[in-house]
């Protein structure tokens, strides 16, 4: 059954481009701009932009990222989280009363 339905769809699909293509040799231009923003709108959802599009992932074997992690270094230095005292809020004397209501 959807053998018949592709085939009778080609078929359709082949009259129209034979009716299209006999129109544009007799010199009857109305045809053409729908038929050229169809087939814009098929090929922009057949194959979209670029943006829509994402490179495919790929998964690395735990070997190769064993290597990998080995010969490469951090890209960041780990640092010792640091506080730096302020001088904000040390003239109340109260820390439990908030300044503004």
């Amino acid at each position: 059954m959807v053998n018949r339905h592709r085939i009778s769809f080609i078929v359709i699909m082949a009259l129209a481009a034979l009716g299209v293509a006999y129109s544009i040799v007799n010199g009857k231009y109305g045809l053409l701009i729908p038929v050229i923003v169809f087939g814009l709108v098929f090929l922009l959802l057949k194959f979209p932009p670029g943006r829509y599009r994402r490179a495919p992932k790929i998964k690395v074997s735990p070997r190769t990222e064993a290597k990998y992690a080995k010969s490469h270094k951090p890209k960041r230095k780990t640092v010792p989280f640091r506080v730096i005292e302020g001088s904000k809020g040390k003239d109340d004397g109260d820390d439990n009363i908030p300044r503004f209501h």
